[in-house]
């Protein structure tokens, strides 16, 4: 609908629909926000929402509590790392996407991320190995 509304700025139907998908996300994001679980995925989710709302340090908080819950949890830990780059904790990010391919190996996602840390961080060496 963003996306809709920055080509059309009058699009009758994006404009009708942003407030109700607003509303619909904003309840979502408190009823995650103000229960507990045990669940990782409610972690996860919550996190996912926070990230939308660029709230990275927040969302960081809620997918390692995803991980505590679940250790083997990649896509938790993927995002873990993902939180740490936009807060250019580079090191943090590196050591987490390292984790990852602890349990999957072959991580497309993990790999590529640590080239461009690498590169971040000017090795090179390390960059290419990951390409």
């Amino acid at each position: 609908l963003k996306q809709a509304l920055q080509m059309d700025p009058e699009n009758p139907t994006a404009r009708s629909n942003m407030s109700l998908v607003q509303n619909a996300f904003n309840k979502k994001l408190e009823t995650l926000k103000s229960s507990e679980s045990d669940n990782a995925d409610h972690y996860f989710d919550l996190g996912n929402l926070l990230v939308e709302q660029q709230n990275f340090a927040e969302a960081l908080v809620h997918f390692q509590k995803s991980v505590e819950l679940r250790p083997e949890y990649v896509g938790a830990m993927i995002n873990v790392g993902n939180c740490y780059y936009m807060l250019q904790d580079y090191n943090s990010a590196i050591a987490t996407f390292q984790k990852v391919l602890t349990l999957s190996p072959n991580n497309q996602i993990a790999n590529r991320n640590l080239s461009h840390l690498y590169g971040l961080v000017g090795n090179n060496e390390l960059q290419q190995l990951y390409e």
